[in-house]
């Protein structure tokens, strides 16, 4: 027969209740430490600017490479000089644009830097369909969509340097950039020099055809990089440091697998599938700021002085900081 257990006694029961308070107040104190831990490690806040392009498709994996230590909050601008302001102003801390506000920027005196390379080419001259355009020498006395003072307007004018033409011997007419395609439809302008994808849509649809890629003149294939405030070098190098760490990691992973990119234009920023792939092979995603980089920025900024878009070239070396993206 099996013995009764026998009762505890007092100094049994008061050990057992001594050491439940012991690991109680343990499993307590360790719950505090995990919340102080938590709130400790709490997400910090990366402020990005971006416009809508698929020369900008790396800003869209960011929250995904960087996880749970920053929180990526977008933000979209229509205009260059817009983000530029608000990077001077803090409201954002980087933003993907074009090269072009950067020079603008610092040769007005503002505390703008350049931090990696976004992207080069992305670049398309786009002619009427139907119209008798197959050289640039036929564009004299056509009507030409112009966007003023961006990297599609030097590009243009230094294609033209080429073949011995000035803006003179074509009609420039201004036009919003997203309204180029419009114009070029309704027959209002002959030709443009536009962005992606909306160069390689008007192919798609028919209505467009491609007259060159405008990437042999000294200017190369410069297009985009990634803005911050001057004092950001200083005051928040982690910021920037993460930043461009996630973006080549994003660079690095898009160029391997275009058709990625193009899902994630297509799902984020409703761009045509189809068209977004298209228009990414004439994009090079980048990331690193290299000599050659330096040398076509240089000559760019030179021809953006010769064209009367800034009074005086800025410092390249106080301009660009090559810490952050060295390959």
């Amino acid at each position: 027969m099996d013995e009764m257990p026998s009762k505890p006694s007092q100094s049994t029961t008061f050990s057992t209740s001594r050491r439940s308070l012991i690991v109680g107040g343990a499993a307590i104190a360790l719950a505090g430490s995990a919340g102080v831990g938590r709130a400790a490690a709490e997400a910090k806040t990366m402020r990005v600017g971006v416009h809508k392009g698929v020369v900008f498709v790396p800003s869209l994996l960011l929250q995904e490479i960087l996880g749970t230590a920053w929180k990526v909050e977008l933000s979209y601008f229509g205009s260059p000089a817009d983000m530029a302001n608000a990077i001077v102003s803090r409201s954002i801390d980087v933003g993907y644009t074009g090269v072009t506000i950067a020079a603008i920027a610092r040769s007005k005196g503002q505390p703008i830097i350049l931090a990696a390379t976004s992207a080069g080419k992305g670049t398309s001259i786009i002619v009427g369909a139907k119209t008798d355009i197959h050289k640039l020498e036929d564009l004299k006395g056509k009507r030409i969509g112009q966007v003023v003072g961006g990297i599609q307007d030097v590009q243009f004018r230094e294609e033209l340097r080429l073949v011995g033409m000035t803006m003179k011997d074509v009609e420039p007419i201004a036009i919003a950039f997203s309204d180029l395609p419009a114009a070029l439809q309704g027959g209002s302008i002959d030709a443009f020099t536009g962005g992606e994808p909306a160069s390689t849509k008007t192919i798609e649809d028919g209505y467009g055809r491609l007259l060159k890629h405008p990437y042999d003149t000294p200017v190369g294939t410069i297009n985009a990089g990634i803005l911050a405030r001057e004092t950001t070098v200083q005051e928040n190098p982690d910021l920037l440091k993460a930043f461009v760490g996630a973006h080549r990691e994003a660079v690095t992973r898009l160029r391997g697998n275009l058709d990625q990119a193009a899902e994630i234009a297509f799902k984020n920023w409703g761009f045509p599938q189809v068209t977004a792939r298209k228009a990414l092979d004439n994009v090079d995603l980048r990331w690193v700021i290299d000599d050659g980089f330096m040398n076509d920025l240089a000559n760019y900024m030179a021809r953006m002085k010769d064209l009367g878009m800034i009074t005086a070239v800025p410092d390249i070396n106080k301009l660009v900081v090559r810490d952050f993206a060295k390959a």
